[in-house]
Parts: structure tokens; C-alpha cells; sequence
């Protein structure tokens, strides 16, 4: 009520002024919209921290660009989106029967879309197996496309920025700790490290 009568320049101001075909939101779905948003970017951020810090501990040279006051944390972020995918695969509905890549799919069924091999494809990237902090363009599957790409992922990227960018600021060098067996997560669509133990 006190935005609504009083708005600002904040993200709740600017809900209250959004339109969804020409309605306003009601301040449920302004709520809902709130509540979801942080979550939408937690899962998605807490493993590619984790996943990107295992992949960047074995690579002394990335630490050392990612330390430099000029350092590409933008391109690094995007490069570990596509290179250490969070988010496996996703699970689709088909709406109407089609054909996808000369495979013909019925309505009702379910498919599997693999947005991680989909990272790698060298149709979509030059040279897909070597990582590159300054790709570009770098229009990766890492938070979907289209209608269904994932709500958090701006957020998600702040804060993968800022964790990139303090973590190499006060942290240069790191390494994994010799001889530590690593736990991986069984989930089929979130990858994950149960403990990421580093040395520095």
C-alpha cells in the first residue's frame, strides 16, 4: 500500500506499474513474484559457485585473469554457464504433435532437452571444447530459452559477478585439497558437490 501510494525508483515500484496484456498485477502476484524471485536464483547459483570453483581450482592461468582489476567477470560468468551448465536437462511437455530434428513427436509426450550437451554443440559455438572468458556471442541454454527461460536468471548473474569478482579479489590462488575425494549430487537436473574442500 505505501508503494502503491508513494512509488519509487525499486523493483516493487516497477511491478506495481507493469502490465500483463494491458492489467495491471495485483499485489498477490506482485507477492508471489517477490517470494519466487530469489528463489528462482538460488539452486542455479549455489551450484554453479560450487561446480565453477572445482573447474577454476585446476586452472591456475583463469585465477590469475580473474584477479586482474580488468578482468572479463562478465564473460568469465557467462563462460561458466555454458561450460559447467547447472541445470543438466529440463523435462518438456509436448502441446501438438511435430517433428524435431527428424524425429516425429506426439502430443501428450514427454521429452528430455539437454541443455548441456545443447552448451557444447559446435553448430551453436566456435570450438565448444575450449573454455574462453571472452566468447562472443555466448548465447547459451544455461537458464532456458524463450517462454520458459528461468526467472532468476538476471539475479543469478548479479550474483555470480559479485562472487567471481570478491572471491578473486581477496583470493588469487587456490587449489583443491590434495587427495579429497569429491561427492557429486545424483540429481538428474541440478549438478552439485556435496563439499567443496579448497586451499589456498
Amino acid at each position: 500500500k505505501q508503494k502503491r501510494a508513494r512509488p519509487g525508483d525499486d523493483f516493487i515500484s516497477a511491478m506495481l506499474a507493469f502490465e500483463v496484456e494491458g492489467e495491471r498485477l495485483t499485489d498477490e502476484e506482485i507477492v508471489d513474484v517477490c517470494f519466487q524471485l530469489p528463489l528462482a536464483g538460488l539452486d542455479s547459483v549455489a551450484s554453479t559457485l560450487t561446480i565453477g570453483f572445482h573447474f577454476l581450482a585446476g586452472r591456475p592461468d583463469l585465477q590469475e585473469a580473474l584477479s586482474r582489476p580488468d578482468a572479463n567477470i562478465d564473460g568469465a560468468v557467462e563462460e561458466l554457464l555454458r561450460w559447467e551448465t547447472p541445470v543438466n536437462a529440463s523435462k518438456r511437455g509436448v502441446v501438438m504433435d511435430t517433428v524435431i530434428s527428424g524425429c516425429p513427436v506426439q502430443a501428450g509426450s514427454r521429452i528430455y532437452v539437454a541443455l548441456a550437451a545443447a552448451n557444447m554443440d559446435p553448430a551453436r559455438f566456435d570450438r565448444p571444447e575450449v573454455f574462453d572468458i571472452d566468447r562472443k556471442p555466448n548465447r547459451h541454454f544455461a537458464f532456458g530459452i524463450g517462454p520458459h527461460t528461468c526467472l532468476g536468471n538476471n539475479l543469478a548473474r548479479v550474483e555470480l559477478r559479485v562472487a567471481l569478482r570478491e572471491w578473486h579479489r581477496r583470493i588469487p590462488q587456490y587449489r583443491l585439497v590434495p587427495g579429497v575425494e569429491l561427492v557429486f549430487g545424483d540429481d538428474n537436473s541440478i549438478r552439485t558437490i556435496e563439499a567443496l574442500p579448497l586451499a589456498w
